[in-house]
């Protein structure tokens, strides 16, 4: 057997190896050819053409061939952009047909053709079974592989179970129903939907019987229904009178003083209530009396205007008084202040809950 005929032997010997090991570090030797060397993750199938391969898809091959004769080799791809080669991976890049070459500096050259195709095409629901009451509604979900495009939805038995173009169920009836998402290139996922009778609400509950709040106040009500495995748990949340109250999504707000009730009802007519009175705003106390100076000169028939205020800003009564300790020194209107005759006195300035804040007035001829 001639040195040709050996290296082709050895080297589909050592791609076949290379093929079935997977991951791993291999040397096969020769003593014409010498060595094989390679560390694969996903191994390029070197043992014939005809294989193939996947678009986006990298394949680790032998980086070289070398031996005690000389022999070694490069590889080449000749593929019009079907598949590409750089440090030792083949990468299939688009549809087609691409051929690796492995050509040792003698001369020799072997091929190995591919044929390169896209991914398979997959549509997957979120679900594969499902139970259902009678009255339910759920939604699947689709998602598409290496697809895109508009989902068809077909229920096998639209008596028993429903379906819109988004997806969404609707329990009928009891029996078992097969629910079919299509992708637009003809790819199906499936759902099989068993519904049963409907679980009947027995009694609407609240976490209190009572609420009383302030004008602008609001209050959140806690709903639920027994049995907790109630086909449907929806309830509708109502005012009796909206102009004491009103209610939405179980938020109570009080509009004016007055009593009223929330009604809580289920769909079959269950029903809970709240009683709710609604007294006027809360009133915010004054905490501090502030004034512009806490100490003036005055020269007699001279005036100053001062400036008060109280704390916090948004105090629900804000009147102060102002007052004058030796009227004959000085007197107040309205926080301005005048000067009599020669002495000193004090300004207070009190608020309705008797804070208060005050000024020494001096006055000179």
């Amino acid at each position: 057997m001639n040195k040709n005929s050996i290296t082709k032997r050895i080297l589909s010997a050592a791609m076949a190896v290379v093929m079935t090991v997977g991951a791993a570090t291999l040397t096969v030797s020769a003593k014409d050819v010498g060595t094989v060397n390679t560390e694969v993750s996903t191994v390029l199938p070197l043992n014939g053409s005809g294989s193939t391969l996947t678009v986006n898809q990298t394949y680790d091959i032998p980086t070289y061939i070398s031996g005690k004769t000389g022999n070694s080799y490069k590889i080449t791809v000749s593929n019009n952009g079907v598949l590409k080669y750089k440090d030792g991976k083949i990468t299939a890049v688009t549809e087609g047909k691409g051929t690796v070459n492995v050509v040792f500096n003698n001369g020799k050259k072997l091929s190995f053709t591919y044929d390169v195709k896209l991914p398979e095409k997959e549509i997957s629901l979120d679900k594969t079974k499902l139970a259902m009451k009678i009255g339910q509604s759920a939604k699947l979900n689709a998602k598409l592989k290496n697809s895109t495009g508009k989902i068809i939805w077909k229920s096998s038995n639209s008596k028993v179970v429903s379906v819109d173009s988004n997806g969404k169920l609707k329990a009928n009836n009891a029996g078992v129903a097969v629910i079919t998402a299509t992708s637009d290139k003809g790819i199906t996922s499936t759902c099989q939907v068993t519904v049963g009778e409907p679980v009947e609400v027995t009694a609407v509950n609240i976490n209190t019987h009572f609420i009383a709040i302030h004008t602008g106040e609001s209050y959140q009500l806690h709903t639920s229904v027994s049995p907790s495995n109630a086909s449907d748990q929806a309830v509708k949340c109502s005012s009796l009178d909206t102009s004491v109250a009103t209610v939405s999504y179980a938020k109570v707000t009080a509009k004016a003083p007055g009593k009223t009730k929330i009604v809580v009802k289920s769909a079959n007519g269950k029903y809970s209530e709240c009683d709710v009175v609604v007294t006027d705003p809360k009133p915010v106390e004054v905490t501090k009396v502030n004034i512009s100076k806490t100490a003036v000169t005055l020269k007699v028939g001279e005036s100053i205007q001062l400036h008060t205020s109280v704390s916090p800003s948004n105090a629900t009564d804000k009147s102060v008084k102002c007052t004058i300790g030796n009227p004959k020194v000085a007197t107040v209107s309205y926080a301005k202040v005048t000067a009599k005759r020669a002495g000193k006195t004090k300004l207070t300035v009190t608020s309705t809950n008797g804070k208060t804040a005050t000024c020494i007035v001096t006055v000179v001829d």
